[in-house]
């Protein structure tokens, strides 16, 4: 279960980048004309959070595994993906919401059981992943890669109502399990952790 946990998490770098992101993803894929495949890539998303669900219920010491790889957890790994997939529900060109629905909800039931195993609650504190400023810098960047929010007077309100829904369960794993968590949008450029090593990263520190 470890293995194959790892292997989702591995891919996802080539993908949306280490640290991931949900808007590093989409660039890639919009950038490569690949949106097509991004469906495919749903499907596996979902069957490995579907796994990553049953294997992590039944064997709740996984997740204090760590990633073998740095700037990667499986944590951050299911996060990227409900952000993902939470924005595709909401609406954007080329992919259907539906299909983006599939894996949200599988993924949401990942987060809120995994979420309930240390008998932790959820969140409460108001921290804000996405605060406005964000969605502004991450709408406006959709629009520069040519796949802008359909509806954009609400769109802020309605992915808010799905991202209420796991939030509040992966902000309180993360704590718990000293994991950071991916982010909306990349802060900085770094290099994806194929493209480096451990001995660059010692270098830099």
């Amino acid at each position: 279960a470890f293995s194959r946990r790892e292997v989702g998490i591995s891919l996802l770098d080539a993908h949306a980048g280490s640290p991931s992101s949900a808007l590093e993803m989409l660039r890639r894929h919009s950038q490569g004309h690949v949106m097509d495949e991004l469906i495919e890539h749903l499907h596996e998303w979902e069957n490995w959070s579907a796994e990553l669900l049953e294997s992590h219920l039944s064997y709740p010491v996984l997740m204090y595994y760590r990633s073998q790889h740095d700037r990667q957890s499986w944590l951050s790994a299911l996060t990227t993906i409900l952000d993902v997939s939470a924005l595709l529900t909401i609406g954007i060109d080329e992919v259907p919401e539906k299909a983006a629905w599939f894996t949200f909800a599988i993924a949401c039931h990942a987060a809120i059981d995994l979420g309930q195993v240390f008998a932790t609650s959820p969140d409460d504190t108001q921290i804000r992943r996405l605060p406005h400023e964000d969605f502004i810098r991450l709408k406006e960047a959709l629009i520069e890669i040519g796949i802008p929010l359909h509806d954009e007077d609400t769109a802020e309100e309605r992915l808010a109502a799905l991202r209420e829904q796991y939030e509040p369960y992966v902000i309180t794993l993360a704590r718990y399990l000293q994991m950071p968590l991916s982010g909306w949008v990349d802060v900085l450029e770094t290099a994806d952790d194929w493209q480096t090593s451990a001995w660059n990263h010692k270098k830099q520190a």
